[in-house]
């Protein structure tokens, strides 16, 4: 982008908000969009994901305002639908196996590098020898 008041160049920076659709409450504040593909190249299309569990099935429904710091009169406001499905009620769990849930109940890395437990199992020390 170029203009005479920045008197060098700027990156356009776009914005999306998320606003529940009934209420207008913000869901989804300020999230800036990349505009990359998987190389890190610059590209026409930006992606983003949110994951939010719903507490329960129906219809719902979002408004979604993309806004851009550079350029006025681009703002855009896209109303979002979709159907949250009811869960299956003959779905089958696996079962876990113990390795599994050991895993699961374990310390995580974090939390294993503030104990000071960073060897593991299937490492052997070479002056062992």
């Amino acid at each position: 982008m170029h203009s005479n008041n920045f008197p060098y160049l700027k990156r356009q920076k776009w914005h999306v908000i998320v606003a529940d659709g009934a209420t207008r409450e913000m869901v989804l504040f300020n999230t800036p969009l990349e505009f990359k593909d998987k190389n890190g190249k610059d590209s026409n299309i930006a992606t983003f994901e949110v994951k939010q569990r719903f507490g329960k099935s129906g219809s719902f429904s979002f408004q979604a305002f993309f806004m851009c710091d550079s350029y006025v009169g681009f703002d855009k406001e896209v109303t979002l639908k979709f159907d949250v499905l009811e869960e299956e009620r003959d779905r089958i769990i696996p079962d876990y196996s113990v390795e599994d849930m050991e895993a699961i109940n374990g310390p995580t890395m974090v939390e294993s590098l503030i104990s000071g437990d960073t060897t593991r199992d299937d490492e052997s020390d070479p002056d062992e020898d």
